[in-house]
């Protein structure tokens, strides 16, 4: 008999047996950070077939995907079997077989995907020897069947139908904080009165939110914005070049401000003196957003002291406990000097586990005649880390040099949105990114 082999994994222990999987996994919890950070949606332990969400509240209820889907952690929808990563069951070396909610059923791993099997009649499926057997059939509570009855799960809903009526999407209300266009799985609708996706629909997939989303990371050799945060009025607003041509359409995600105040088209970001919390301002767009190359980010900033204390002027890291950061700019305002680090973390494919990440860094340095002048920096990456940073009162440049190689064609998928300006004493007067970017020299001379 083969020993069993016991692999440890971060909130997680799978056990394999025969090569196959025991769903011996621990729950995994919600967290303050985690739900703050707008990162509510994490794999089941057992089943593809499943997903976690977290309400305010911290609790953790667990959602099904639609009949025949499963649910692919890398982009927080489920998709069809064959398109789908399965975090728990990649991470087996050697298993092809896996549970589905329903007894008599498994899914079989594919040189892409899975595929849903049936096993033979009277017999039911033994995850730990990834065989058919004789036994006691006993679905889980979402196995679907023809003709069964969906109940909702008693508790708070904080959920709640899109203001502008799309189906496919809905609007989240917590501790203060709205944040709009959260898209349903694929392939599901809202359903209010469970408060969850829970409609089957195949109108989704083609949803204004997902539509924009693909205008958005569409190759483009003009370099427009695919999202330009506007500094007049709270809260913040988020408008796209490349949805419409030659149009600033508006995207209705929502971004927290800590410590920033508005004027003529500037944001001053100050330490809140109430509790002395650094001042920042996160947008919820970039939750699980896939940032693939060539994408630019430009920040026009100035600092308003010079004490030589570093700041993240950009950073995915809402919080070390939930994502660590896969891109990170770093700047030390000092002596009239602005000492500019970058680390990012690349990606060979779009979230798999087996996925190779790579991780690089680049700098730079600009000296200022008047520490009043704004500055632009502007970071490219393409597989590599490149930029440049500008005195825009003379026009005096500095590049941002990389100290590593390709990194690959994605930045490291990371389920949080981006924080902007954390720890930064100043003002902002300008944050654009620009996905799909094909003509660097529009960003970077």
């Amino acid at each position: 008999m083969a020993a069993l082999q016991i692999l440890s994994f971060i909130l997680v222990n799978v056990l394999i047996v025969y090569g196959q999987f025991n769903p011996t996994a621990s729950r995994t919890g919600c967290s303050d950070p985690s739900v703050q950070a707008g990162y509510g949606y994490f794999s089941h332990e057992v089943f593809c077939e499943k997903y976690g969400q977290c309400d305010s509240g911290l609790n953790r209820f667990d959602r099904n995907c639609g009949p025949g889907l499963l649910y692919s952690a890398n982009i927080n929808v489920c998709v069809k079997p064959e398109q789908a990563n399965c975090t728990y069951w990649e991470r087996s070396p050697t298993g092809t077989k896996f549970p589905a909610m329903c007894c008599d059923q498994y899914l079989e791993k594919l040189a892409t995907g899975y595929a849903f099997k049936t096993c033979p009649s009277g017999t039911i499926f033994q995850a730990s020897s990834g065989n058919c057997i004789s036994g006691v059939c006993n679905d889980d509570i979402g196995c679907y069947r023809p003709g069964k009855v969906t109940v909702g799960n008693n508790y708070t809903c904080y959920d709640i139908p899109d203001e502008n009526g799309d189906p496919c999407v809905y609007t989240t209300q917590f501790s203060g904080n709205v944040i709009r266009k959260r898209p349903c799985p694929w392939g599901t609708a809202f359903n209010r009165e469970l408060c969850q996706c829970s409609i089957v629909t195949s109108s989704c997939p083609i949803a204004s939110t997902i539509a924009n989303n693909t205008a958005n990371k569409a190759l483009d050799p003009q370099c427009r914005p695919s999202f330009n945060l506007d500094f007049n009025s709270l809260p913040l607003q988020v408008t796209s070049e490349k949805i419409v041509s030659g149009t600033n359409t508006t995207l209705n995600y929502f971004t927290q401000t800590v410590g920033v105040t508005v004027s003529n088209g500037v944001a001053n970001l100050v330490a809140d003196p109430a509790n002395r919390d650094n001042p920042y301002i996160y947008s919820y767009f970039f939750n699980s957003n896939q940032l693939a190359s060539p994408v630019a980010f430009t920040v026009t900033f100035r600092c308003d002291i010079f004490t030589g204390v570093p700041f993240q002027l950009l950073t995915n890291n809402y919080n070390n406990d939930v994502c660590p950061a896969t891109l990170e700019v770093v700047v030390t305002c000092s002596n009239s000097r602005y000492n500019v680090q970058v680390s990012a973390t690349g990606a060979t494919a779009t979230g798999a586990a087996s996925e190779l990440q790579l991780k690089g860094s680049a700098n730079g340095v600009l000296s200022v005649q008047n520490q009043n002048s704004f500055v632009e920096l502007t970071i490219f990456y393409d597989g590599t880390i490149s930029g440049q940073i500008t005195d825009k009162n003379t026009g005096i440049r500095s590049p941002i040099t990389s100290t590593s190689g390709n990194l690959g064609t994605y930045l490291a998928t990371n389920k949080c949105g981006l924080v902007l300006g954390r720890g930064l004493t100043g003002k902002i007067d300008n944050f654009t990114v620009r996905e799909g970017c094909q003509d660097k020299t529009r960003v970077i001379v």
